[in-house]
């Protein structure tokens, strides 16, 4: 199993080309992952494996074809092997029910969707930075 400091969970084709341009240009040079189903992002990162991948930080979407972001949130947050490691929800969705939901199982920011490849790619450079560079509770993986 390959080991990715960053993982993003996002069933949108096109946002996923958005996401991949971005960190492509990104000057922190993470090696990262997207997966595109629940199913997929679980089995990535081996949640029923003896072999764990723990990345140093999550990127997961709300709305996705087979399973609820959140539900993946709260099963993340309720697993010793990754409770520790910096959730960011990235969605269209600003329902306050969403995130009050988000909130209550353990999200460490829930940000709507950018609308532009511009604000996408800064973003995703402050995120990285933050989370990896100036977060001190960050998760270790070396």
């Amino acid at each position: 199993m390959s080991s990715f400091d960053v993982i993003f969970l996002e069933d949108n084709e096109d946002f996923c080309f958005f996401i991949q341009k971005a960190l492509d240009k990104n000057i922190h040079n993470v090696d990262y992952k997207i997966t595109k189903s629940g199913e997929e992002f679980l089995n990535q990162i081996g949640i029923d494996s003896q072999q764990k991948i723990k990345p140093k930080l999550f990127f997961l979407d709300i709305n996705l074809p087979d399973i609820n972001g959140l539900d993946l949130l709260k099963r993340l947050k309720e697993s010793n092997d990754f409770r520790s490691i910096p959730v960011v929800m990235l969605s269209t969705s600003n329902n306050p029910n969403d995130i009050e939901q988000a909130v209550k199982y353990g999200v460490n920011a829930y940000v709507a969707k950018p609308s532009s490849f511009k604000s996408l790619s800064e973003f995703i450079d402050q995120a990285l930075d933050f989370w990896l560079n100036h977060n001190l509770t960050a998760v270790s993986n070396s």
